[in-house]
């Protein structure tokens, strides 16, 4: 079959059928095709793709996405070309890397001048180049304001380098000389407004995705300029950006809308003093051009960004020359005092490198702003990692730059974290593209000088709380004197998810503004650091920031400092806050176990045992297939087992082997499987937890590390070991599990000892580990917690109060005691009778054409009917909809446990799947029986809410004063059994 397809999409073809794909109403006759019709379309199909001329675009939207595949046409082109032996674009390549983008992959060179050489035909083309395009008619329009593009396009149609990537390139020049300025003009289209955006979406979104470039809505940036206007007027700088002296810089300028966000601020400023003949003088223009700095990196945004401020500029100044343009082609995070390079690709281009590294080497900056690019160390490819944080992470920060010499300046956000002993968190949540940028920012404009700066970056919401980045928020309040973040929500992947003013993003954001209005504070000196929650939907959110950037930025209450290392919070969690963390309380906490793949988890023990033996008696070739190996367990591998034992390879095992435990495994609230509990199989077995774990132990499950809680409970006690997700899921789990002994036996309590030996003393009796246990579970095991607390609990982890009296605490207790009667399936707590619930609404009924074997392909739920009917084997009526709605540390444990239990059961997102899992047991009547139990236990959870909710008002409106101290180190440690290797729950 022959085809052409025009910008991606089929729009001719010998075979009919393609063209009519899809196509109900097209007939017979339509697609009929002959031998005469065969040659005939072959003939014309040909002629148009030889003779092709372009539909001019009648919008800028319209031309990026017509654009943007012959783009990459030219990339893919140019990387083919560099394959060859003795390829000019090799050359090309090589001089490319030398001069501006050191380091630079066969993918980056190809990509960054691709965007070039398109940029140049379509700049010379809209500023009046003649069609058709020609390299004479391009290079006499660009050379003047435009030398890296002029420098691109003379190189890409010398002979040599076309013939080389010609068929790309002719389309791109047929397409370009197809524009028409003057019909966009016509159409009120304004060239460059919004253009690079709607390219890269189409060009390349994987890419733009991967190196965390998202362009910022308007408002978001307007609001950060109106912040940075109003303070510059508060600190003498009449002129506001154009006061001579206030230099600004973008670090990651992109297409430019920052600065031109700041010249159009700075002119409706002047223009709003009154003074004609004044305030209309070009001076203004002339200072701006001064104090004005952009710096990016990607060639494409560079080239657009120098454009539109160049133009802007000119329009303010209104004498017809353009002033010149600070818009530098350079890597921000590089050593502004490493070695110059020579400039073999473009000498002109020298001065312009140059001038960034005087930039960020020596000139004092007032004002830092923009959005800088967000990508996780995971994101950066291996052989891009060393490149990835430049000077700022790896090299040593030299004398000119303050600090010490033998120190990237990066260490200063992680060293007295690390310090305090939490190093793995640092390594976690540092390696940032993100927080690079916020350290050379604070480094640019408060540690090389000492005059008033600011700083202004929209970033993920991340660093405002954790230990990871504790050190990063301590530094910043040292710098600063003052400090707020105006918190835009979004967060897509928790428990409260909020849509977000990005629609590609999943994290969070929010504007943080650090300020210095005076000289360095002392050291002792901490910056009040606010968070301002702004609500509503996204165009609400949005609005609001609209309104304050026209209207003034409301006005923030005074507020202490806090402490140099506390998370950022607003004040609606300062209550909460005050109380005990659970920390404090449990000293071992632990993560639960993560399998890392479905198939050691089972419904039913014999399954568990079914599917061990499918392993075991495989041949020892099938075997890593059906472990499905990882980076954490491969077949060949000897691990020491959970019960410190050096386990066989999986490979060599024989066929009656054993795995090293069954157990039962929290696996989800009110969901309990059966774990083949084997370190060859389980990715990350959490040891400590199985270090201690026996007959004797229960699990208290909570958001020990985590904010963000839901509605429901926030907590549950099981005896089963529990699973990673069970606490928080949504987030990747956490450090949540509890267990209520620290060692192997009962010798030993996992409750801080300081706070024991105060409990006693306060209700003048004893109180032992399992009533801590059960208190908190009281408090935090219904949904009564979550409701008082629902506002605090978004930017809080559960915290504890005690009440003054004994009597509270012990009805707090009882409340626990029978919550986790009902959390665990009536295997630990105690039942009660105090609590009249009445009798549950839910009955049972047979379904038509009843079928026994296998599990259930649907179920269905009936909010109207309230009834839940699983695929002919069982219907439940009178379900109460908050019964179904259920949540549970943000599940809904019915509908989870049904999906657990379909024939193709529900997976977890990165977990790996075999042919183990498609070994599934029968739905009998226990399986009927348990759902139905598991829908009654949730009904009396539902009721026994009402009873902890006044329990938990009269404990926060009175807590007790305790004078205990924080668990000591050796306190935080499971303590081994040394005296033996024998199994807790032996096989």
């Amino acid at each position: 079959m022959l085809a052409r397809y025009e910008s991606g999409r089929l729009v001719d073809a010998t075979d009919r059928g393609a063209l009519f794909f899809g196509d109900v109403d097209a007939t017979a006759d339509e697609i009929a095709v002959s031998d005469d019709s065969i040659r005939t379309d072959f003939e014309r199909i040909l002629k148009d793709a030889l003779q092709w001329e372009p539909t001019p675009p009648s919008s800028m939207r319209q031309m990026a996405r017509h654009l943007a595949p012959l783009a990459r046409n030219l990339k893919a082109e140019i990387k083919a070309a560099m394959k060859r032996p003795g390829s000019a674009m090799r050359s090309a390549k090589e001089a490319w890397t030398e001069s501006l983008m050191e380091g630079a992959t066969d993918d980056d060179f190809a990509d960054g001048y691709a965007q070039a050489a398109v940029f140049a035909m379509l700049f010379a083309r809209l500023d009046g180049a003649p069609t058709p395009l020609t390299l004479d008619s391009i290079k006499s329009t660009i050379k003047a304001d435009h030398l890296l593009l002029f420098g691109v396009i003379e190189t890409i149609m010398r002979t040599t380098t076309r013939d080389e990537v010609r068929n790309s390139l002719d389309g791109v020049v047929r397409y370009v000389s197809a524009v028409e300025p003057a019909a966009l003009a016509e159409a009120g289209e304004n060239p460059w407004h919004d253009f690079y955006e709607f390219f890269t979406a189409e060009y390349d979104p994987a890419r733009r995705n991967d190196t965390g470039v998202y362009f910022t809505p308007k408002p978001v940036v307007d609001f950060q300029v109106a912040q940075i206007h109003e303070w510059l007027i508060a600190n003498g700088f009449d002129d506001s950006f154009a006061t001579p002296g206030v230099k600004v810089i973008d670090p990651a300028t992109g297409s430019g809308t920052y600065l031109l966000a700041v010249i159009e601020r700075t002119r409706r400023y002047l223009s709003s003093r009154g003074r004609p003949g004044i305030d209309d003088d070009p001076i203004y223009a002339d200072r701006l051009a001064e104090n004005l700095y952009g710096i990016e990196i990607g060639v494409g945004a560079y080239s657009i960004a120098q454009l539109r401020v160049a133009r802007a500029l000119a329009d303010m100044k209104g004498t017809g020359d353009a002033p010149t343009v600070n818009v530098l082609l350079s890597d921000t995070l590089t050593n502004p005092w490493g070695e110059a390079q020579q400039k073999f690709f473009l000498p002109e281009l020298a001065g312009e490198q140059e001038k960034a590294n005087a930039l960020k080497a020596s000139t004092d900056v007032t004002v830092v702003l923009g959005n800088p690019p967000y990508d996780r160390e995971e994101g950066a490819a291996e052989d891009n990692r060393r490149q990835h944080g430049g000077w700022v992470r790896h090299d040593h920060r030299t004398n000119q730059a303050s600090g010490p010499a033998d120190k990237p300046l990066l260490d200063d956000f992680r060293d007295r974290a690390v310090g305090r002993g939490n190093g793995k968190a640092v390594a976690k949540a540092i390696p940032n593209l993100y927080i690079y940028f916020w350290r050379w920012a604070i480094w640019k404009a408060f540690e090389q000088n000492e005059s008033p700066a600011i700083v202004s970056f929209i970033s993920p919401m991340g660093f405002l709380s954790g230990v990871g980045t504790e050190a990063m928020r301590a530094w910043i309040r040292e710098q600063a004197d003052s400090v707020v973040t105006y918190d835009l929500l979004g967060e897509r992947r928790g428990e409260r998810r909020t849509f977000n003013i990005f629609t590609d993003i999943k994290t969070a954001t929010g504007v943080t503004t650090a300020a210095r209005s005076a000289v360095p504070p002392e050291p002792s000196t901490l910056a009040p650091w606010h968070r301002v929650v702004v609500t509503g939907t996204p165009k609400e959110r949005l609005s609001k920031l609209a309104t304050w950037s026209a209207t003034g930025i409301p006005e923030l209450t005074v507020t202490e400092p806090g402490g140099l290392f506390d998370d950022v919070v607003p004040d609606v969690a300062g209550e909460l806050r005050s109380h005990i963390p659970l920390s404090h309380i449990f000293p071992v906490h632990r993560k639960g176990v993560q399998a890392q793949r479905v198939w050691p988890y089972s419904e039913t023990r014999a399954l568990a045992e079914q599917r061990w033996a499918r392993l075991a008696d495989a041949d020892p070739e099938q075997r890593p297939a059906l472990l499905g190996e990882n980076g954490s367990n491969k077949a060949a591998d000897s691990k020491m087992g959970l019960l410190g034992v050096r386990l066989e390879p999986l490979s060599e095992i024989d066929q009656n082997a054993k795995p090293e435990l069954i157990v039962e495994s929290q696996y989800r609230p009110f969901d309990v499987h059966h774990l083949v509990a084997d370190a060859r199989v389980l990715g990350r077995p959490s040891r400590d937890m199985w270090t201690v774990h026996g007959s004797h132990q229960t699990y208290f499950v909570s958001r020990f590390v985590t904010e963000g809680a839901s509605d429901g409970p926030v907590a549950l006690v099981t005896p089963h070991i529990p699973d990673l997700d069970c606490s928080n899921g949504a987030s990747g789990g956490g450090a949540d599990v509890a267990p209520l002994y620290r060692s192997h036996d009962e010798t030993t309590p996992n409750v801080n000892v300081s706070l024991l030996s105060a409990l006693c003393s306060q209700y003048g009796a004893t109180i032992t580990a399992t009533d801590v246990m059960m208190y908190c579970n009281g408090l935090l095991g219904t949904g009564a917690y979550s409701e008082r607390f629902w506002a605090a609990l978004a930017y809080c982890t559960p915290h504890v109060a005690f009440p003054e009296d004994r009597g509270t605490f012990d009805a707090i207790v009882e409340v626990g005691s029978y919550a986790a009667w009902l959390h665990s399936g009536e295997t630990v707590g105690s039942d009660s009778e105090r609590f009249e619930l009445g009798e549950p609404p839910i009955k049972t009924e047979a379904t038509a054409d009843r079928q026994a074997s296998g599990m259930p392909t649907t179920w269905t739920w009936d909010s109207a009917a309230g009834t839940i009917e699983v695929d002919r084997r069982i219907r439940i009526t009178g379900v109460p909809e908050d019964v179904w709605e259920f949540l549970f540390l943000g599940k809904r444990p019915i509908e989870s446990w049904l999906n657990y239990r379909k024939h193709n059961r529900a997976k977890g997102g990165r977990a790996k799947t075999t042919e183990l899992d498609d070994l599934r047991p029968d739905w009998g009547p226990e399986t009927s029986r348990d759902l139905v139990d598991l829908v009654v236990r949730v009904w009396k959870m539902k009721g026994l809410e009402v009873y902890a909710r006044d329990l938990i008002d009269a404990v926060f409106s009175l807590p007790a004063s305790l004078d205990f101290d924080e668990p000591a180190k050796a306190e935080r440690a499971v303590i081994p059994n040394v005296s033996d290797q024998q199994s807790p729950l032996p096989l």
